[in-house]
């Protein structure tokens, strides 16, 4: 990849990185402020496991408790990415990473489903709900694509991903398939990271039907 596009390409990672990050925290400090080390911590735990989704909708709730563990071993299995050595509990998770690859897809695009032609799923889901659903199923065909087209090249990406960990550019051929895979995680920490500082500076995030 040409030196110059490689150092944009970077930068745009880091800067999505920094944005997701900084969201992450306005909004941690915003709802301390506002409600304390307990109920934060309680209303974080309502987030993880939906419990508003389940009061709502419980066959999306459903869906998306078998998304959110699917990501969490795909999440899991990319860290090897960022890790030498890799740990042996890492690597033993090959099998069923590549299975939960898989099933993210089909579990995201039931999940936009139940959102967009259910009355109740649609009275609960935001323009961002719909927003970040778009890009995971962007995300994780792009993730299917990139694991069969480029296995063959898996090592000089590793350089390269392993050089961002410690804040070093190295020298990346030109992938179409990992660049395409990377902005879209990139444009998915930062449309986190908006609707945090949506949630900070106007108390909520856009409902459906809203600009």
């Amino acid at each position: 990849m040409d030196e110059t596009l490689l150092t944009v390409f970077s930068l745009t990672l880091y800067g999505a990185a920094a944005f997701f990050a900084l969201g992450l925290m306005a909004w941690l400090h915003r709802r301390h402020e506002e409600l304390g080390k307990v109920k934060l911590f309680t209303l974080i735990l309502r987030r993880l496991l939906s419990l508003d989704l389940l009061r709502g909708h419980v066959l999306l709730w459903l869906i998306e408790m078998a998304f959110r563990a699917a990501l969490v071993i795909v999440f899991l299995r990319y860290l090897r990415f960022f890790m030498f050595p890799v740990p042996y509990e890492l690597i033993e998770l090959k099998n069923i990473g590549i299975y939960a690859a898989h099933v993210l897809p089909v579990l995201l695009f039931l999940s936009l489903a139940c959102r967009s032609l259910t009355e109740r799923g649609a009275a609960i889901s935001s323009n961002g709900d719909y927003l970040i659903s778009l890009l995971l199923i962007a995300i994780a065909l792009s993730g299917l694509w990139f694991h069969y087209d480029a296995s063959e090249d898996q090592l000089e990406i590793k350089a390269y991903t392993l050089g961002l960990a410690y804040l070093r550019i190295v020298p990346l051929p030109f992938y179409p398939v990992f660049i395409l895979h990377s902005l879209l995680v990139a444009a998915l920490a930062a449309a986190f990271s908006a609707l945090r500082f949506w949630s900070v500076i106007f108390g909520g995030r856009p409902k459906a039907g809203q600009s």
